[in-house]
This record gives structure tokens, C-alpha cells and sequence, in this order.
């Protein structure tokens, strides 16, 4: 299934203008991670897409740390791969976890963006401070409103995603969208990311 959906993201976005800070999210379920090409299956389905790749591990369902998985992914970043853990906050948080696979990004879960008064602020300050120290940028999940947006530029979180950017679109809409894209400006600090493919 995931190199199935690598193939048909890679065809379709050679419908689209891409902008160059652009990237796709893939989700890769344990299954898939474990088995003995992974990396190679990674490498051919994404082809030209590779270094724009972010591929996401969901903390509820992060596999062993086993060499092969390791030897995997490292690979796959001397590709220039991107790793991201997904849904953080809602499992088994770790620190051995960040450090093991040296994500490139931390994302954040909706959750902890619902929460009320100022300890949103304090919490998100807190998790991009720590992130920001292992050397990873933070995604923070399911920004839907004008106010929330407020909130992800005042917590020093660098990037977000939610239907307050966009919601989730046919190629033919998401070909407007770039067009349009590249005419306006992005907000300062966040960037519009994972709109749908």
C-alpha cells in the first residue's frame, strides 16, 4: 500500500507547480518498516520525489529499534529522507525514542492545541524547547481557527498544518492552489504544509 500511494503521489505531482519548499508526508505502518526492503522499496517508489520525502512513524506504534530498522533509515537520510514522529504526546514519549532515530520533525498532537487558557502556550513553549534541543523542528497538528494559529506563533513552533491552511484536495484543486501559492505570502514562522494529495 505505501509504495502503491508513493507511486500515484509521485505521478500526480507531476501535474502540479512544486513549489521548492514543498514536501510530502507519507505515513509507514511497523509492518512495512520491518520487513528487509523497506529502504529499497522507499528508494523506487518515491523516485524523483525522494529527497522531498518526509516519512512518518506514529509514536503509538513505533517498532523495535532493531539494527536492521536502524540500518534502514539511515540509508534512507543519506537519500535525504526526512523522519517525522507522528501523533507525540498520545503514546509512550521517550527521549531514547527522538535520540535513537534522530527525527527531523516532532508532530505534535491536536490535544495539546484543544487545551484551554495559558497552559497551551506553556506546554507548546515547553515541547518546542526540548525538540528544538535535539536538533528537530515542531509540526503542531489540526490548527482549525484563526486564534489557534495565534497560539502556534507565540509557542515558537515551526510548522503546522490543519483546515485553517487548507483542507485535503483533488490534484486538479491542488494545482490551483499552487499557483496561487506562489503568489502570496506564507505567514511568518508557519509554514502551509500537508494539504492533500
Amino acid at each position: 500500500m505505501t509504495c502503491f500511494l508513493l507511486r500515484e503521489a509521485n505521478n500526480a505531482l507531476k501535474q502540479v507547480p512544486f513549489a521548492q519548499d514543498w514536501h510530502i508526508s507519507v505515513n509507514i505502518c511497523a509492518g512495512h518498516l520491518m520487513e528487509e526492503r523497506f529502504a529499497e522499496d522507499i528508494c523506487e517508489s518515491a523516485g524523483p520525489m525522494l529527497d522531498r520525502l518526509v516519512l512518518e512513524l506514529t509514536e503509538r506504534s513505533c517498532v523495535e529499534r532493531t539494527p536492521r530498522v536502524i540500518a534502514a533509515l539511515s540509508h534512507l537520510r543519506q537519500r535525504d529522507v526526512r523522519l517525522s514522529l507522528d501523533d507525540f504526546g498520545t503514546g509512550f514519549s521517550n527521549l531514547d525514542l527522538l535520540l535513537d532515530f534522530r527525527f527531523d520533525q516532532v508532530k505534535v498532537d491536536r490535544r495539546f492545541l484543544a487545551m484551554r487558557g495559558e497552559a497551551r502556550t506553556l506546554f507548546l513553549k515547553s515541547i518546542a524547547a526540548l525538540v528544538h534541543t535535539l536538533g528537530a523542528k515542531v509540526v503542531v497538528e489540526g490548527v482549525e481557527s484563526a486564534a489557534e494559529h495565534d497560539v502556534i506563533q507565540r509557542s515558537g513552533i515551526d510548522l503546522a498544518q490543519g483546515y485553517w491552511y487548507g483542507k485535503p484536495m483533488a490534484v486538479e484543486q491542488l494545482r490551483a492552489f499552487a499557483s496561487a501559492y506562489t503568489s502570496i505570502n506564507t505567514p511568518h514562522g508557519v509554514t502551509r504544509m500537508e494539504h492533500g494529495a
